[in-house]
């Protein structure tokens, strides 16, 4: 597989015994594992950014840009649950998978190891795939890696109950009547394609509980599965769909209260499906909770954490100081669960405050610091949480609810009321995200936080979280790629974008996680900039391998360090948007925008052998006049003996097509061969082409030794007007009475040669030309500039619109401005 290098994963062990349970009397949490997670990540660019075979990145800055398809897709994995402490067969669904060389996984290499096995196939490659003993439960990604490059991402689930993959029943069976019977506990693995139902037989006791959980749309897939129970008359006890911070899946806890024989189906909601819809049904033992309160703790400190679903009993824990700040999944079994349940934990060093009932109005409020964690449940319906806090005038605060993220439904709204009992915020959801606001505070005293569902809906699983923090300086930054296929001896893009919060300055970029000589070819933001064309540069000594590396930034604001991490996007699905009324890539889908915490902040590299060419282009800047035509230079070396051709292709912003709009501008690139090294690129700007700019990477692919070699460079298109009229010199100075010359150019971009006629703005007191015209041919013209006796001393500016045909087309130009002083005469 190579060497895979994955930045540290910490994790920590707890054993808790007899705590007290709700509802049996006792309750032992055997183990409670904490995988740092690194945080959730909320950037705005996506993989549907990037990537051809290996890394066609389609970046434009500040802009949405187009998918670009990547050949080597997982589509799915079979399994999709992996055994924690054994070795399981895994076989790596999709295209384009011959010459497979290993899986890189979000986990170190000293928790997963994949060996490949078998022979070369081009739709699917099989691994054994073997998981440590103290491996954390929950989600993780993997890509396939083939000598050519990385695979988009593909959720996969790290379990402690052992598979069973489901039997496919002949076609003269009568599933209704011949279910597959299983045995609890048991975690069955199956697919479900069009219109498929998938039917299981359980045996249970008199008053047995059992706990059931699918885990489908939490795969990445466009899945909504339904869970149904039936007893052996075919009458529906009990059906469950979608749970809130489960996506479109379901956990859930039946009680039978008859013995006997039950069938439990599993089928998409709405009878849809696919070969590639994977899914894991887990029946057994194991806590039905999905929020803990409170849903954050400090590291080093002990806490009691209740599970409203479980009963309102708090359980205490003490956490190590070491833990890493972040989010967690917290592995939950009790003393007689034979399966695990996994539910979202936060580390803060923020000090948590909990609801205590009642604190239904403000005279009840509880009272709480700030900074800090609000923590809590709407326990009823129309139920409202009171928090009250003391702050001095000018206290500038943050506020940020989470409801979805830890595992509620509660759609949150909050209410901020002054010292006075006024109103003065109000904050809900925008979008998928949950209520935010910031504050400053007018007055000191009391103030009181009102925390509601905006349904006015309750119940045991609607937590909440509320973060109050002090407004610190911050860095937020995003990469445009999130798999890098590098050859030995050169460099692929690293598109980067940064946002500063209370603070300006330069930013240093550090690469964690890399061996020595996998390096950043730029080191930091410059004062004021907020894009980057960055390259991660291999040497020719990095080992061939895959690793993990992750982009941090550091600044400093007089004694504060400021650190951030880079976060990203990557794509899971083909399709993982539709949102518009055409499937145009709107918004993505709730499932794709929160993925597993291990693949929001990293970057998967995979170093090859070194190339057979390398390619340069002439320009990093290419001016595109709207209508017309522009060509850019690409120069490529090869190395002694190799002759094949080398193709071509420009992608990015309005190179790219969507649903409703057809690419703006056309390119055309020639072959480049041996006896051709220098080839010509050309940029055609059709006719709904508007003024833009954005990055376009260039992609080169050849094919050596049986597998593809792609390299990627990038230059930034400037789609604009071919003529820009402007006075020269910009500013002038004249007394009442007096006259000038002055010059109008007409800065036309080539090949654009056509007359340009100028309707100067007319500004009282001040004469010029009606129209000015610059014929085919020339530069400019000469003009004169008079000053009325009668104009008043002051400054004066005036434009200079243009008009021509460019091929065809009637095409206008804001123009630049000349600046008149008129002075005081002497």
């Amino acid at each position: 597989m190579g060497q895979v290098c994955n930045l540290p994963f910490r994790f920590g062990l707890w054993q808790v015994t007899n705590l007290p349970h709700a509802k049996s009397g006792h309750y032992r949490i055997k183990t409670i594992l904490f995988a740092h997670s690194y945080g959730i990540g909320r950037g705005v660019m996506s993989d549907s950014l990037i990537l051809n075979r290996i890394v066609s990145v389609c970046v434009v800055l500040g802009l949405m840009t187009s998918t670009c398809a990547a050949e080597v897709f997982v589509e799915h994995v079979e399994p999709p649950s992996l055994v924690r402490g054994e070795v399981t067969r895994v076989t790596v669904f999709g295209s384009d998978m011959h010459q497979a060389v290993g899986l890189w996984t979000s986990l170190p290499k000293e928790i997963i190891h994949a060996v490949r096995v078998g022979a070369d196939r081009r739709n699917a490659a099989t691994f054994d795939v073997e998981v440590a003993k103290d491996a954390n439960l929950g989600f993780y990604g993997l890509r396939l890696a083939t000598a050519g490059g990385l695979s988009n991402a593909h959720i996969f689930l790290i379990d402690d109950l052992r598979t069973t993959s489901e039997e496919e029943r002949p076609t003269s069976t009568n599933p209704t009547t011949t279910p597959q019977r299983v045995e609890l506990p048991i975690a069955m693995t199956g697919i479900c394609s069009a219109a498929d139902v998938d039917r299981f037989e359980i045996v249970v006791a008199a008053g047995q509980s059992v706990s059931f959980e699918i885990v489908g749309s939490r795969l990445g897939k466009d899945f909504d599965p339904l869970v149904t129970i039936a007893d052996h008359r075919g009458r529906v006890i009990a059906e469950h769909d979608n749970d809130s911070g489960l996506f479109f899946d379901t956990r859930f806890e039946h009680t039978f209260k008859s013995a006997g024989n039950y069938i439990v189906e599993v089928r998409d909601a709405r009878f849809r499906g696919s070969l590639h819809w994977t899914y894991v049904l887990r029946m057994g033992s194991f806590p039905a909770a999905r929020v803990a309160v409170p849903s954050s703790v400090q590291p080093g400190k002990t806490a009691s954490l209740s599970f409203p679903q479980l009963g309102s009993t708090s359980f205490p824990f003490e956490f190590p100081a070491d833990i890493e700040s972040g989010t967690h999944l917290l592995a939950l079994r009790r003393d007689t669960d034979n399966a695990s349940a996994w539910i979202p934990l936060r580390v803060s060093n923020l000090e948590s405050s909990i609801e205590s009932e009642p604190n239904d109005d403000t005279e009840h409020a509880t009272a709480c610091k700030v900074p800090g964690i609000l923590h809590g449940y709407l326990e009823r319906s129309r139920d409202r949480d009171y928090f009250a806090f003391e702050l001095k005038k000018g206290a500038t605060l943050d506020f940020k609810s989470e409801s979805k993220t830890i595992g509620s439904p509660a759609d949150l709204e909050l209410l901020l009321i002054d010292p006075n009992g006024k109103e003065v915020k109000r904050g809900d959801d925008s979008g998928f995200e949950d209520a935010s606001f910031s504050f400053a505070a007018s007055a000191d005293g009391r103030h009181t936080l009102v925390i509601q569902d905006l349904a006015r809906r309750g119940g045991s699983e609607y937590g909440y979280r509320v973060e109050i923090s002090t407004r610190q300086p911050k860095i937020a930054m995003q990469s445009g790629v999130t798999r890098l296929a590098i050859p030995q001896g050169t460099r692929q893009p690293l598109p980067l974008t940064l946002t500063r919060s209370l603070f300006a300055g330069p930013v240093k970029l550090a690469l964690n996680g890399a061996p020595e000589g996998l390096t950043l070819a730029k080191t930091q933001f410059t004062d004021g900039e907020s894009s980057l064309d960055n390259a991660i540069v291999a040497d020719p000594t990095v080992p061939p391998g895959v690793y993990t590396l992750q982009i941090q930034g550091r600044a400093q604001k007089g004694d504060v360090e400021i650190k951030g991490i880079a976060r990203t996007r990557p794509l899971i699905d083909r399709i993982p948007t539709g949102r518009g009324p055409h499937g145009e890539p709107f918004e993505l889908r709730e499932d794709q925008r929160r993925l597993p915490p291990t693949l929001t902040d990293r970057i998967a590299i995979l170093v090859t052998l070194s190339s057979p060419f390398d390619f340069e282009l002439s320009s990093k800047y290419v001016a595109v006049p709207r209508f017309l035509n522009a060509s850019f230079e690409i120069k490529t070396t090869r190395v002694d003996g190799f002759e094949a051709p080398i193709k071509f292709v420009a992608r990015g912003g309005t190179l790219e097509a969507d649903g409703q709009m057809r690419r703006q501008v056309k390119n055309q690139i020639p072959v480049a061969t041996a006896e051709s090294l220098i080839v010509t690129g050309t940029l055609y700007s059709g006719v709904l082409s508007r003024p833009t700019k954005h990055w376009v990477t260039v992609t080169g692919t050849t094919e050596f030794q049986g597998h593809t070699v792609a390299l990627t460079r990038t230059f930034e298109l400037d789609l604009r007007v071919a003529f820009d009229p402007a006075p020269e010199p910009a500013k002038i100075e004249l007394k009442p009475g007096q006259s000038s010359k002055i010059s109008i150019k007409a800065q036309r971009l080539k090949p654009f040669d056509g007359p340009v006629v100028i309707t100067p703005s007319k500004v009282a007191g001040i004469e010029l030309p009606e129209t000015i015209t610059i014929p085919s041919g020339s530069e400019s013209v000469e003009v004169e500039i008079k000053i009325s006796e009668k104009t008043n001393p002051k400054k004066y500016s005036i434009s200079f619109p243009g008009q021509s045909r460019v091929n065809k087309f009637q095409e206008s130009s804001s123009g630049q401005r000349l600046e008149v002083v008129v002075v005081k005469p002497e």
